[in-house]
């Protein structure tokens, strides 16, 4: 949790940063006030498509990775309930055997 907290406050600072920087950018161009904030809303918009593209990613390798966890531990459960069965019949065998 403390890795995710510590990205959103860069994220955050990283962001205000730029905003500030653009506003100083589009006062030097002599746009007006309104088209200053549309143009920070776009770069944000664009900012956060590219953030949820990054996170839309992480998520399918996420997914993945348990997919992959998952079929393994299945195996692993057949695996031992083979075991088990085996050596079920095999005590079975043994106490026939001692009849």
């Amino acid at each position: 949790m403390e890795v995710k907290e510590k990205w959103k406050i860069e994220d955050e600072k990283e962001t205000e940063a730029e905003d500030s920087e653009q506003r100083d950018n589009i006062k030097r161009k002599g746009k007006k006030p309104f088209a200053i904030e549309l143009s920070i809303a776009e770069a944000k918009l664009i900012k956060d498509k590219k953030n949820c593209a990054k996170l839309t990613e992480q998520v399918g390798e996420l997914t993945s990775e348990a997919e992959v966890r998952l079929k393994t531990e299945e195996e692993i459960i057949r695996e031992c309930e083979d075991d088990v069965m085996a050596t079920f019949e095999d005590l079975q065998l043994k106490t026939f055997k001692k009849r």
